[in-house]
């Protein structure tokens, strides 16, 4: 079984001190700055972070799982 984990944070240094922590065993990558984060499957409902309007959210993402998006026509 393979395991994800997504972490926000207000300051881009403590999600990169994270990602190192990570990245070991696990494929890492952090995002932001960002105001809002939304985790959701398919077409149900999700989770939605929102950082307010005085900060913004960076976004540390360590996984086990593959990572492959769509691939660009031609």
């Amino acid at each position: 079984m393979s395991r994800t984990v997504i972490l926000a944070y207000a300051d881009k240094a403590a999600a990169d001190a994270m990602a190192v922590n990570y990245a070991n065993d696990y494929t890492v990558m952090v995002i932001g700055p960002t105001d809002q984060v939304v985790l959701a499957r398919e077409s149900e409902d999700g989770v939605v972070w929102r950082s307010g309007a005085e900060a913004d959210f960076y976004v540390m993402i360590a996984t086990k799982d593959p990572i492959a998006g769509p691939k660009a026509p031609g």
